[in-house]
């Protein structure tokens, strides 16, 4: 049985394990904010500014909307609140616009490698992953929590033989260890888990950095944190109890309209980040120096389990299987190659068959024709 390796070659020259130094992942993720102003000029701001700060990586995230997301997709609470569209613009109007043009991802890959930071993104669906692969040659892959239960996503990324960054919020230890599987039976064994609390910002309460540990212990692979709370202790929690890498979102300013500038590090923070977690000091010594209390609220309880605040969100960014823009018409048999040409694994999760079913539909025939954008059920297939 093919096991998680505990030192590897992330980019070329640069190992991460245990012993290793801590491999630090800048977040501009949306706060491009592409959406409101169509020019790259605060993307490549970001980028700059995870360079002069002392990250390894800036990461952004990548998408087609029609492929990952319903147009009738609502809104998680925070989103109403904090994108400009608010409560009457729901989600896939929010990531339409927030969507940015492959043709920017060239662009923005040059200019980091001119910087001299690696660049990264997430994909949110099997074509933008192959983009990122072939177009932009991505050194190792990014999938996020909405992405835990998605077993196609984690064979598109295990089948491309290079290394993976994954997260686990709103997730149990059981869907961790099948997603790890998951990778390891695709070929990949190369791969660090974060513990991730999704809530953006994420209450100190919630943010459970013990739970890397349980991860670790269970699947003997490599953990770290994608730390989504407000300040910069979390992290220094994860990197005292030896996290390999650990992720933070940037901002220029955390006042900028968007779903995660909130959540976000300002320029002065992501500099005491980098500080605090590449000399990081014992559990003792930060319980000493901001209490007991404090501390053992963030380490939480190691069991990886979702919390209340990550349900409603987890409705909202997991996926259920859907025909796609031109429908699914009766009598189209569903193999492992037509499969992924006719059922997507869309936005949200409301739909009868989860994204952890999907594999359950090799073999079926759609009974009746299909209209775009519609959730599958059981009842349609034979």
């Amino acid at each position: 049985m093919i096991k998680p390796r505990q030192n590897f070659e992330i980019t070329p020259g640069r190992i991460v394990g245990q012993n290793q130094p801590i491999y630090l992942v800048a977040e501009a993720g949306v706060n491009h904010n592409w959406q409101i102003k169509p020019d790259l000029q605060l993307a490549k701001d970001l980028i700059k500014l995870a360079k002069d700060t002392g990250f390894d990586a800036v990461k952004f995230q990548t998408w087609i909307t029609g492929l990952m997301c319903r147009p009738e997709a609502k809104k998680a609470e925070y989103q109403k609140t904090q994108v400009a569209g608010g409560a009457g613009q729901n989600q896939y109007a929010m990531i339409a616009e927030l969507e940015l043009p492959f043709w920017t991802f060239l662009e923005l890959k040059t200019y980091a490698d001119r910087v001299g930071i690696t660049f990264i993104s997430t994909a949110d669906e099997p074509f933008s992953l192959q983009f990122l692969d072939q177009h932009i040659g991505v050194p190792f892959f990014k999938i996020g929590s909405g992405e835990l239960d998605n077993p196609q996503m984690h064979d598109e990324v295990g089948r491309r033989d290079k290394p993976v960054m994954w997260s686990t919020g709103m997730g149990t230890m059981t869907e961790v260890m099948t997603a790890i599987n998951d990778l390891l039976t695709a070929g990949c064994d190369r791969q660090i888990i974060y513990q991730c609390t999704s809530n953006y910002p994420a209450d100190r309460k919630n943010v459970n950095v013990q739970a890397m540990l349980s991860i670790r212990e269970k699947t003997g692979g490599l953990v770290g944190l994608s730390d989504h709370t407000a300040d910069n202790l979390a992290s220094e929690v994860a990197a005292a109890l030896g996290a390999v890498a650990i992720e933070r979102h940037i901002t220029t300013d955390k006042n900028l309209p968007g779903p995660d500038h909130q959540a976000s590090l300002n320029p002065e923070q992501c500099a005491d980040f980098v500080n605090r977690v590449r000399h990081p000091r014992s559990i003792e010594t930060l319980k000493k120096g901001f209490g007991s209390e404090v501390i053992e609220e963030i380490l939480g309880t190691k069991e990886k389990k979702p919390v209340q605040e990550e349900l409603e969100v987890m409705a909202v960014v997991r996926k259920s299987a859907a025909s796609g823009a031109k429908g699914i018409p009766a009598g189209t048999k569903l193999t492992q190659e037509t499969l992924p040409l006719w059922v997507y694994l869309m936005r949200p999760a409301d739909g009868e068959i989860k994204a952890s079913q999907y594999y359950e539909l090799v073999g079926k025939t759609v009974v009746e024709d299909i209209p775009p954008f519609t959730t599958l059920t059981f009842a349609q297939l034979k």
